[in-house]
Protein backbone atom coordinates (compact mmCIF):
# COMPACT_ATOMS: atom_id res chain seq x y z
CA UNK A 1 0.00 0.00 0.00
CA UNK A 2 1.22 3.30 -0.83
CA UNK A 3 1.32 5.79 2.04
CA UNK A 4 -1.06 8.68 1.41
CA UNK A 5 -0.57 12.10 1.45
CA UNK A 6 -2.11 12.28 5.07
CA UNK A 7 0.16 9.59 5.92
CA UNK A 8 3.39 12.61 4.70
CA UNK A 9 1.77 15.27 6.51
CA UNK A 10 1.46 13.39 9.91
CA UNK A 11 4.92 12.07 9.58
CA UNK A 12 6.43 15.45 9.07
CA UNK A 13 4.39 17.08 11.85
CA UNK A 14 5.49 13.76 13.77
CA UNK A 15 9.23 14.51 13.42
CA UNK A 16 8.65 17.77 14.77
CA UNK A 17 7.72 16.61 17.72
CA UNK A 18 3.81 17.28 18.02
CA UNK A 19 2.30 14.51 20.32
CA UNK A 20 -1.02 14.21 18.69
CA UNK A 21 0.62 13.33 15.59
CA UNK A 22 2.59 10.95 16.88
CA UNK A 23 -0.17 9.14 18.12
CA UNK A 24 -2.53 9.73 15.00
CA UNK A 25 0.44 8.28 13.49
CA UNK A 26 0.25 5.33 15.55
CA UNK A 27 -3.36 4.81 14.66
CA UNK A 28 -2.54 4.78 10.46
CA UNK A 29 0.13 2.33 11.25
CA UNK A 30 -2.09 0.03 13.47
CA UNK A 31 -5.18 -0.01 11.18
CA UNK A 32 -3.31 0.08 7.68
CA UNK A 33 -5.12 2.97 6.92
CA UNK A 34 -3.15 5.42 4.91
CA UNK A 35 0.12 3.43 5.64
CA UNK A 36 0.97 -0.16 5.69
CA UNK A 37 0.62 -2.10 9.08
CA UNK A 38 3.83 -2.28 10.85
CA UNK A 39 3.51 -3.13 14.74
CA UNK A 40 7.04 -1.90 15.47
CA UNK A 41 6.37 1.90 14.05
CA UNK A 42 3.13 1.58 16.44
CA UNK A 43 4.38 0.90 19.10
CA UNK A 44 7.49 3.48 18.65
CA UNK A 45 4.87 6.38 17.81
CA UNK A 46 2.75 5.88 20.86
CA UNK A 47 5.80 5.78 22.95
CA UNK A 48 7.06 8.71 22.00
CA UNK A 49 3.56 10.57 22.51
CA UNK A 50 3.50 8.73 25.76
CA UNK A 51 6.37 9.92 27.00
CA UNK A 52 5.11 13.93 26.16
CA UNK A 53 2.08 13.04 27.98
CA UNK A 54 -0.57 12.29 25.85
CA UNK A 55 -2.76 11.37 27.56
CA UNK A 56 -4.39 9.00 25.40
CA UNK A 57 -1.03 8.05 24.10
CA UNK A 58 -0.19 6.85 27.84
CA UNK A 59 -3.40 4.55 27.94
CA UNK A 60 -2.87 2.75 24.56
CA UNK A 61 1.07 2.34 25.82
CA UNK A 62 -0.22 0.77 28.87
CA UNK A 63 -2.73 -1.29 26.80
CA UNK A 64 0.06 -2.71 24.66
CA UNK A 65 1.99 -3.76 27.64
CA UNK A 66 -0.89 -5.63 29.25
CA UNK A 67 -1.55 -7.55 25.92
CA UNK A 68 1.77 -8.05 25.05
CA UNK A 69 1.25 -6.39 21.77
CA UNK A 70 5.17 -5.94 20.37
CA UNK A 71 6.29 -5.69 23.56
CA UNK A 72 6.98 -8.27 25.77
CA UNK A 73 3.66 -8.52 28.27
CA UNK A 74 4.55 -6.65 31.55
CA UNK A 75 1.03 -6.18 33.47
CA UNK A 76 3.35 -3.47 36.03
CA UNK A 77 4.27 -1.34 33.13
CA UNK A 78 0.94 -0.99 31.89
CA UNK A 79 -0.33 -0.14 35.46
CA UNK A 80 2.27 2.49 35.19
CA UNK A 81 0.78 3.75 31.58
CA UNK A 82 -2.72 3.42 33.32
CA UNK A 83 -1.82 5.15 36.48
CA UNK A 84 -0.27 8.22 34.34
CA UNK A 85 -3.43 8.72 32.64
CA UNK A 86 -5.61 8.36 35.21
CA UNK A 87 -3.96 10.45 37.23
CA UNK A 88 -5.38 13.45 34.79
CA UNK A 89 -8.60 12.57 34.56
CA UNK A 90 -8.61 9.57 31.49
CA UNK A 91 -12.14 7.85 32.07
CA UNK A 92 -10.65 4.83 30.08
CA UNK A 93 -7.16 4.89 31.91
CA UNK A 94 -9.46 5.06 35.24
CA UNK A 95 -11.10 2.01 33.96
CA UNK A 96 -8.16 0.15 33.02
CA UNK A 97 -6.72 1.24 36.35
CA UNK A 98 -9.67 -0.19 38.31
CA UNK A 99 -9.58 -3.24 35.86
CA UNK A 100 -6.05 -3.88 36.94
CA UNK A 101 -7.09 -3.26 41.03
CA UNK A 102 -9.79 -5.93 40.57
CA UNK A 103 -8.05 -8.75 38.41
CA UNK A 104 -4.72 -8.66 40.16
CA UNK A 105 -2.63 -7.62 37.65
CA UNK A 106 0.58 -5.65 38.20
CA UNK A 107 -1.24 -4.42 41.49
CA UNK A 108 -1.88 -6.53 44.46
CA UNK A 109 -5.45 -7.15 44.09
CA UNK A 110 -7.74 -4.45 46.07
CA UNK A 111 -11.29 -4.57 45.35
CA UNK A 112 -11.74 -1.14 47.34
CA UNK A 113 -9.04 0.36 45.03
CA UNK A 114 -10.65 -1.06 42.18
CA UNK A 115 -14.23 0.96 43.00
CA UNK A 116 -12.33 3.91 43.61
CA UNK A 117 -11.05 3.92 40.43
CA UNK A 118 -14.34 2.77 39.06
CA UNK A 119 -16.49 5.67 40.67
CA UNK A 120 -14.10 7.90 38.75
CA UNK A 121 -14.35 6.72 35.60
CA UNK A 122 -18.44 6.22 35.61
CA UNK A 123 -19.13 9.90 35.24
CA UNK A 124 -19.91 9.50 31.32
CA UNK A 125 -18.05 6.15 30.41
CA UNK A 126 -20.22 3.75 29.41
CA UNK A 127 -17.79 0.72 30.61
CA UNK A 128 -17.08 2.13 33.52
CA UNK A 129 -20.80 2.75 34.40
CA UNK A 130 -21.74 -1.01 33.84
CA UNK A 131 -18.55 -2.59 35.10
CA UNK A 132 -19.95 -0.10 38.82
CA UNK A 133 -23.07 -1.69 38.39
CA UNK A 134 -21.88 -5.43 38.19
CA UNK A 135 -19.84 -4.43 41.45
CA UNK A 136 -22.57 -3.22 43.35
CA UNK A 137 -24.45 -5.85 42.31
CA UNK A 138 -22.18 -8.56 43.05
CA UNK A 139 -20.88 -6.74 46.76
CA UNK A 140 -17.36 -6.76 45.83
CA UNK A 141 -14.91 -3.64 46.44
CA UNK A 142 -18.44 -1.61 47.58
CA UNK A 143 -21.67 -2.67 49.89
CA UNK A 144 -24.01 -4.67 48.07
CA UNK A 145 -27.21 -2.35 46.76
CA UNK A 146 -29.04 -3.88 44.25
CA UNK A 147 -30.65 -0.06 43.40
CA UNK A 148 -27.29 1.11 42.73
CA UNK A 149 -26.48 -1.51 40.78
CA UNK A 150 -29.43 -1.31 38.31
CA UNK A 151 -29.17 2.19 37.92
CA UNK A 152 -25.40 2.52 37.13
CA UNK A 153 -26.13 -0.76 34.55
CA UNK A 154 -28.95 1.68 33.39
CA UNK A 155 -27.03 4.39 32.76
CA UNK A 156 -24.23 2.55 30.67
CA UNK A 157 -27.37 1.15 28.48
CA UNK A 158 -28.67 4.35 27.95
CA UNK A 159 -24.95 5.95 26.55
CA UNK A 160 -25.11 2.79 24.48
CA UNK A 161 -22.77 0.23 25.58
CA UNK A 162 -23.72 -3.26 24.53
CA UNK A 163 -23.18 -5.24 27.24
CA UNK A 164 -25.21 -3.15 29.63
CA UNK A 165 -27.80 -3.13 27.06
CA UNK A 166 -28.04 -7.28 27.47
CA UNK A 167 -27.55 -7.34 31.36
CA UNK A 168 -30.70 -4.54 31.89
CA UNK A 169 -32.35 -6.89 29.59
CA UNK A 170 -31.48 -9.68 31.59
CA UNK A 171 -32.77 -7.72 34.54
CA UNK A 172 -36.02 -6.86 33.57
CA UNK A 173 -36.25 -10.77 32.18
CA UNK A 174 -35.75 -12.62 35.67
CA UNK A 175 -37.64 -10.01 37.19
CA UNK A 176 -35.43 -10.34 40.59
CA UNK A 177 -34.40 -6.68 40.76
CA UNK A 178 -37.08 -5.25 39.11
CA UNK A 179 -40.06 -6.26 38.11
CA UNK A 180 -40.67 -8.36 35.26
CA UNK A 181 -41.37 -7.27 32.20
CA UNK A 182 -40.54 -8.82 28.99
CA UNK A 183 -41.06 -6.15 26.76
CA UNK A 184 -38.50 -3.78 28.02
CA UNK A 185 -36.23 -6.78 28.26
CA UNK A 186 -37.10 -7.53 24.02
CA UNK A 187 -36.60 -3.69 23.97
CA UNK A 188 -32.62 -3.92 25.46
CA UNK A 189 -31.54 -7.22 23.83
CA UNK A 190 -32.82 -5.69 20.93
CA UNK A 191 -30.35 -2.80 21.57
CA UNK A 192 -27.43 -5.14 22.46
CA UNK A 193 -28.26 -7.72 19.62
CA UNK A 194 -28.29 -4.72 17.23
CA UNK A 195 -24.57 -3.97 17.90
CA UNK A 196 -24.04 -7.71 17.56
CA UNK A 197 -23.63 -9.16 21.12
CA UNK A 198 -23.77 -12.30 20.58
CA UNK A 199 -25.52 -12.87 24.19
CA UNK A 200 -27.94 -10.41 22.86
CA UNK A 201 -28.64 -12.19 19.70
CA UNK A 202 -29.43 -15.34 21.47
CA UNK A 203 -31.71 -13.90 23.99
CA UNK A 204 -33.70 -11.48 21.52
CA UNK A 205 -34.53 -14.89 19.17
CA UNK A 206 -35.54 -16.76 22.61
CA UNK A 207 -38.39 -13.92 23.13
CA UNK A 208 -39.09 -13.98 19.53
CA UNK A 209 -39.57 -17.83 19.87
CA UNK A 210 -41.68 -18.33 23.12
CA UNK A 211 -43.37 -15.19 22.58
CA UNK A 212 -42.16 -13.45 25.38
CA UNK A 213 -43.12 -9.36 25.90
CA UNK A 214 -43.47 -9.55 21.82
CA UNK A 215 -45.59 -11.22 18.82
CA UNK A 216 -44.35 -15.02 19.00
CA UNK A 217 -42.86 -15.52 15.81
CA UNK A 218 -40.57 -18.49 15.19
CA UNK A 219 -38.72 -17.23 11.94
CA UNK A 220 -37.60 -14.23 13.41
CA UNK A 221 -36.51 -16.42 16.38
CA UNK A 222 -34.36 -18.36 14.40
CA UNK A 223 -33.22 -15.29 12.07
CA UNK A 224 -31.53 -14.45 16.01
CA UNK A 225 -30.07 -17.50 16.43
CA UNK A 226 -28.75 -17.96 13.31
CA UNK A 227 -27.00 -14.71 13.70
CA UNK A 228 -25.58 -15.66 17.11
CA UNK A 229 -24.93 -19.12 15.73
CA UNK A 230 -22.60 -17.60 13.42
CA UNK A 231 -20.51 -16.19 16.15
CA UNK A 232 -20.12 -19.72 18.02
CA UNK A 233 -22.47 -19.63 20.98
CA UNK A 234 -23.51 -23.19 22.16
CA UNK A 235 -27.11 -21.88 23.29
CA UNK A 236 -28.13 -20.80 20.08
CA UNK A 237 -26.59 -23.96 18.14
CA UNK A 238 -28.65 -25.70 20.75
CA UNK A 239 -32.10 -23.71 19.75
CA UNK A 240 -31.18 -24.34 16.15
CA UNK A 241 -30.84 -27.83 16.81
CA UNK A 242 -34.94 -27.90 18.56
CA UNK A 243 -35.93 -25.33 15.77
CA UNK A 244 -35.23 -28.21 13.28
CA UNK A 245 -36.55 -31.01 14.96
CA UNK A 246 -40.08 -29.17 15.78
CA UNK A 247 -39.70 -27.48 12.51
CA UNK A 248 -40.85 -23.88 14.20
CA UNK A 249 -39.11 -21.43 12.30
CA UNK A 250 -36.49 -23.80 10.27
CA UNK A 251 -37.37 -26.66 7.78
CA UNK A 252 -37.18 -30.05 10.32
CA UNK A 253 -34.72 -31.76 9.70
CA UNK A 254 -33.36 -34.25 12.14
CA UNK A 255 -29.81 -34.65 10.51
CA UNK A 256 -29.65 -31.21 10.75
CA UNK A 257 -31.14 -30.92 14.42
CA UNK A 258 -28.59 -33.79 15.50
CA UNK A 259 -25.76 -31.70 13.76
CA UNK A 260 -27.26 -28.27 16.43
CA UNK A 261 -27.68 -30.51 19.37
CA UNK A 262 -24.07 -32.39 19.21
CA UNK A 263 -22.25 -29.09 18.65
CA UNK A 264 -23.97 -27.36 21.61
CA UNK A 265 -23.53 -30.31 23.30
CA UNK A 266 -19.94 -30.54 22.88
CA UNK A 267 -19.54 -27.04 24.11
CA UNK A 268 -19.91 -25.47 27.38
CA UNK A 269 -23.10 -22.94 27.40
CA UNK A 270 -26.08 -22.28 29.65
CA UNK A 271 -28.68 -24.40 27.26
CA UNK A 272 -25.77 -27.17 26.93
CA UNK A 273 -27.22 -29.58 29.19
CA UNK A 274 -30.91 -29.10 27.27
CA UNK A 275 -28.74 -30.22 24.00
CA UNK A 276 -27.00 -33.08 25.54
CA UNK A 277 -30.56 -34.29 27.02
CA UNK A 278 -32.06 -34.03 23.54
CA UNK A 279 -29.11 -36.16 21.76
CA UNK A 280 -29.89 -38.50 24.49
CA UNK A 281 -33.68 -38.19 23.78
CA UNK A 282 -33.10 -38.93 19.80
CA UNK A 283 -30.52 -41.80 20.59
CA UNK A 284 -33.06 -43.26 22.93
CA UNK A 285 -35.97 -42.86 20.65
CA UNK A 286 -34.42 -44.04 17.11
CA UNK A 287 -35.13 -40.54 15.73
CA UNK A 288 -32.85 -39.14 12.93
CA UNK A 289 -30.09 -41.51 14.22
CA UNK A 290 -29.87 -45.55 14.54
CA UNK A 291 -31.03 -46.31 17.95
CA UNK A 292 -28.27 -46.79 20.44
CA UNK A 293 -28.85 -46.92 24.13
CA UNK A 294 -25.03 -47.03 24.84
CA UNK A 295 -24.96 -43.55 23.15
CA UNK A 296 -28.21 -42.57 24.67
CA UNK A 297 -26.74 -43.19 27.87
CA UNK A 298 -23.20 -41.37 27.64
CA UNK A 299 -25.53 -38.18 26.77
CA UNK A 300 -28.04 -38.88 29.42
CA UNK A 301 -25.04 -38.35 31.68
CA UNK A 302 -23.03 -35.81 30.38
CA UNK A 303 -26.23 -33.74 30.71
CA UNK A 304 -27.31 -34.85 34.51
CA UNK A 305 -23.95 -34.25 35.74
CA UNK A 306 -24.70 -30.89 34.80
CA UNK A 307 -28.31 -30.95 36.98
CA UNK A 308 -30.25 -31.40 33.96
CA UNK A 309 -33.69 -32.74 35.41
CA UNK A 310 -34.66 -34.77 32.76
CA UNK A 311 -31.61 -36.45 31.77
CA UNK A 312 -31.39 -37.13 35.61
CA UNK A 313 -34.71 -39.05 35.61
CA UNK A 314 -33.72 -40.80 32.30
CA UNK A 315 -30.32 -41.60 33.64
CA UNK A 316 -32.88 -43.38 36.55
CA UNK A 317 -34.24 -45.27 34.38
CA UNK A 318 -31.05 -46.62 32.51
CA UNK A 319 -30.19 -47.75 35.90
CA UNK A 320 -33.82 -49.78 36.65
CA UNK A 321 -33.05 -51.31 33.80
CA UNK A 322 -35.69 -49.79 31.01
CA UNK A 323 -32.53 -49.74 28.77
CA UNK A 324 -29.16 -50.22 28.18
CA UNK A 325 -27.30 -53.09 30.26
CA UNK A 326 -26.49 -51.61 33.21
CA UNK A 327 -29.08 -52.09 36.47
CA UNK A 328 -28.56 -50.83 39.91
CA UNK A 329 -31.24 -49.96 41.97
CA UNK A 330 -29.77 -47.76 44.40
CA UNK A 331 -28.13 -45.36 41.41
CA UNK A 332 -31.30 -45.41 39.99
CA UNK A 333 -32.66 -43.66 42.86
CA UNK A 334 -29.89 -41.48 43.38
CA UNK A 335 -30.95 -40.18 40.05
CA UNK A 336 -34.44 -39.87 40.55
CA UNK A 337 -33.86 -38.18 43.67
CA UNK A 338 -31.92 -35.20 41.96
CA UNK A 339 -34.70 -34.87 39.61
CA UNK A 340 -37.34 -34.96 41.58
CA UNK A 341 -35.50 -32.25 44.26
CA UNK A 342 -35.84 -30.23 41.38
CA UNK A 343 -39.60 -30.71 41.09
CA UNK A 344 -39.86 -33.12 37.72
CA UNK A 345 -43.15 -34.84 38.49
CA UNK A 346 -42.01 -38.10 36.86
CA UNK A 347 -38.93 -38.21 39.32
CA UNK A 348 -41.03 -37.55 41.80
CA UNK A 349 -43.20 -40.35 40.79
CA UNK A 350 -40.14 -43.00 40.41
CA UNK A 351 -38.73 -41.87 44.02
CA UNK A 352 -41.81 -42.78 45.56
CA UNK A 353 -42.13 -46.00 44.03
CA UNK A 354 -38.70 -46.84 45.03
CA UNK A 355 -39.52 -46.14 48.58
CA UNK A 356 -43.20 -48.28 48.13
CA UNK A 357 -41.66 -50.85 46.33
CA UNK A 358 -38.35 -51.04 48.20
CA UNK A 359 -36.32 -50.61 45.42
CA UNK A 360 -32.53 -49.07 46.04
CA UNK A 361 -33.73 -48.58 49.46
CA UNK A 362 -35.65 -50.21 52.42
CA UNK A 363 -39.46 -49.79 52.41
CA UNK A 364 -41.03 -46.75 53.74
CA UNK A 365 -44.26 -46.08 53.13
CA UNK A 366 -44.29 -42.38 54.71
CA UNK A 367 -41.70 -41.24 52.35
CA UNK A 368 -43.35 -43.00 49.53
CA UNK A 369 -46.24 -40.91 50.23
CA UNK A 370 -44.49 -37.97 50.48
CA UNK A 371 -43.32 -38.22 47.13
CA UNK A 372 -46.38 -39.33 45.33
CA UNK A 373 -48.19 -36.42 46.71
CA UNK A 374 -45.64 -34.15 45.52
CA UNK A 375 -45.94 -35.67 41.93
CA UNK A 376 -49.58 -35.51 42.22
CA UNK A 377 -49.52 -31.76 42.65
CA UNK A 378 -47.39 -31.36 39.84
CA UNK A 379 -50.24 -33.20 37.83
CA UNK A 380 -49.04 -37.32 38.01
CA UNK A 381 -51.98 -39.43 37.36
CA UNK A 382 -49.89 -42.52 37.98
CA UNK A 383 -49.00 -40.29 41.61
CA UNK A 384 -52.88 -39.80 42.49
CA UNK A 385 -53.67 -43.95 41.61
CA UNK A 386 -50.47 -45.07 44.25
CA UNK A 387 -51.89 -42.60 46.78
CA UNK A 388 -55.19 -44.11 46.42
CA UNK A 389 -53.68 -47.69 47.15
CA UNK A 390 -51.49 -46.39 49.95
CA UNK A 391 -54.95 -45.12 51.61
CA UNK A 392 -56.90 -48.11 50.82
CA UNK A 393 -54.41 -50.12 52.03
CA UNK A 394 -53.41 -48.31 55.05
CA UNK A 395 -49.74 -48.01 54.08
CA UNK A 396 -47.94 -44.98 55.64
CA UNK A 397 -51.55 -43.52 56.39
CA UNK A 398 -54.67 -44.71 58.27
CA UNK A 399 -56.94 -46.40 55.85
CA UNK A 400 -59.72 -44.35 54.56
CA UNK A 401 -62.33 -45.77 51.87
CA UNK A 402 -63.50 -42.61 51.10
CA UNK A 403 -59.97 -40.40 50.53
CA UNK A 404 -59.08 -43.47 48.37
CA UNK A 405 -62.09 -43.36 46.62
CA UNK A 406 -61.37 -39.57 45.61
CA UNK A 407 -57.78 -40.53 44.49
CA UNK A 408 -59.16 -43.54 42.42
CA UNK A 409 -61.68 -41.28 40.69
CA UNK A 410 -59.49 -38.23 40.37
CA UNK A 411 -56.75 -40.72 38.22
CA UNK A 412 -59.70 -42.41 36.78
CA UNK A 413 -61.10 -39.41 35.19
CA UNK A 414 -57.60 -38.78 33.45
CA UNK A 415 -57.77 -41.95 31.94
CA UNK A 416 -55.77 -44.41 34.15
CA UNK A 417 -58.00 -47.51 33.94
CA UNK A 418 -56.35 -49.68 36.85
CA UNK A 419 -57.88 -46.86 38.98
CA UNK A 420 -61.27 -47.17 37.52
CA UNK A 421 -61.14 -50.73 38.20
CA UNK A 422 -59.74 -50.06 41.68
CA UNK A 423 -62.64 -47.43 42.28
CA UNK A 424 -65.38 -50.17 40.66
CA UNK A 425 -64.29 -52.54 43.35
CA UNK A 426 -64.22 -50.11 46.16
CA UNK A 427 -67.25 -48.73 45.45
CA UNK A 428 -68.96 -51.98 45.37
CA UNK A 429 -67.46 -53.09 48.29
CA UNK A 430 -68.56 -49.72 50.09
CA UNK A 431 -71.94 -50.51 49.04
Amino acid sequence: MAPSDEFYELLKAAETGDAEAQFNLSVMYRDGEGAPRDQAEVVKWIRKAAEQGYVSAECAMGELYANGIGVEQDYAEAVKWYRKAADKGYQRGEYLLANSYMMGEGVKPDPAEAGKWLRKSADGYPLGEYTLGLMYLAGEGVQRDDAEGVKWVRKAAEHGEKRAEYQLGRIYHVGELVPRNHAEAVKWYRKSAEQGYVEGETLLGVMYYEGWGIQQDYAEGVKWFRKAAAQGDPNAWYYLGLAHETGQGAAMDMAEALRWYRKSAEQTGLMSGNAQTALGDMYFTGSGVARDDAEAGKWYRKAADQGDASAQFWLGNLYMGLFGDERDEGEALKWFRKAADQGHANAEFMTGQSFHKGRGTPPDYTEALKWYRRAAEHGSIPAEYEIGTMYRDGLGVDPDDTEAANRFRKAAEHGSTDAGTALEQMENRLR
